[in-house]
């Protein structure tokens, strides 16, 4: 890809996007200058949230959670 990123991922968030963020802000009259509904405001939530999910697998298999109890406790306790 000419951005330089290794993988793309698409997903159809439209669904979750209405029942999850547009249909309750709307109840809740969210509405700027009472002119404008807070459409981009809505999506960043979702976009966060989904960009989280989709890079936490790849930092899970990274990050050394495999370390014993022992010597995990011993590392926390002699950063102090």
């Amino acid at each position: 890809m000419a951005s330089g990123a290794s993988k793309l991922i698409v997903q159809d968030l439209r669904e979750e996007f209405l029942r999850d963020y547009v249909f309750p802000t709307m109840q809740a009259g969210a509405v700027y200058e009472r002119d404008y509904l807070l459409g981009t405001s809505m999506a960043r939530p979702l976009i966060a949230k989904k960009l989280v999910e989709v890079a936490r697998p790849k930092t899970q298999m990274q990050s050394p959670t495999a370390a014993p109890a022992k010597a995990t406790t011993r590392c926390a306790s002699s950063s102090r």
